[in-house]
Order: C-alpha cells, then sequence, then structure tokens
C-alpha cells in the first residue's frame, strides 16, 4: 500500500520555527500523561484537536512546495548507481539570478530520506 511521506517531528520544529503556518490534515500534538506536566509528542489526524502546543506535520510535498513558493528553494533528488544499488543524493536550486545549486553528498537508500536531508539543510543554512 502506497502511504503519504511526512516530515520528521523535528524538521517539522524547524519549519515553524522558519515561519511554516499552513493547513494541515495532521500535526504533533503535546499530550499530557498526568497531573506533572509530564507528556509526549503524539500525531493527531483531526484539525480540531490542534493548540496552542502543536506542531504542524506536513507531507514532504507540501514542505517542498512551501520552499519553492516561499523561499524560491527548490529539491530534487535523482537516483545514481554506486554499483552494488540505486541511491538518491538531493540537489538544492536557489531559484534567484543567478541560480546556485547545492548538492548534498549524503546518499539515502530512499527519495523522501534525501528529500527529508534537503529540507533540513534549507531550514538549518539557507533560510
Amino acid at each position: 500500500m502506497i502511504t503519504e511521506d511526512y516530515i520528521s517531528f523535528e524538521t517539522a520544529k524547524l519549519l515553524k520555527e522558519k515561519g511554516f503556518n499552513e493547513e494541515c490534515n495532521s500535526a504533533y500534538c503535546f499530550v499530557r500523561r498526568d497531573s506533572e506536566d509530564k507528556g509526549e509528542w503524539d500525531v493527531y489526524y483531526n484539525p480540531m484537536l490542534f493548540s496552542d502546543v502543536s506542531i504542524m506535520r506536513p507531507t514532504l510535498q507540501m514542505a517542498m512546495k512551501w520552499l519553492r513558493e516561499v523561499h524560491n528553494l527548490d529539491i530534487i533528488a535523482p537516483p545514481q548507481f554506486d554499483n552494488t544499488k540505486w541511491t538518491y543524493s538531493a540537489i538544492i536550486f536557489k531559484l534567484s539570478i543567478p541560480c546556485m545549486e547545492i548538492r548534498l553528498n549524503d546518499n539515502k537508500d530512499k527519495k523522501e530520506a534525501a528529500y527529508e536531508a534537503a529540507i533540513r539543510h534549507c531550514l538549518e543554512n539557507l533560510i
């Protein structure tokens, strides 16, 4: 079964810090487990449950579209063959004149992992 790929909690926190505030179908919400305010972050799919202690949980595609439309950063992850298997390494383009290209030499087994690494790189270094 094919499912959506969502941003990790750590990357979602960075997105929020950088101004991502788009509607999503799910969020990471802090759930209190006892009266001592101990709790943990969990995923909720009901937007009505979102509160001040929630962090939106976009899909990889939503995050990449936000980076492209708001910050002029585009990400691709072409496949590479390293003699034993296919891997993916992301390329980030700054869509300005002149066009800047950043190649992440961090091969991942899955294309989605390369996208996540590129999104994190953008948030930590380019915004």
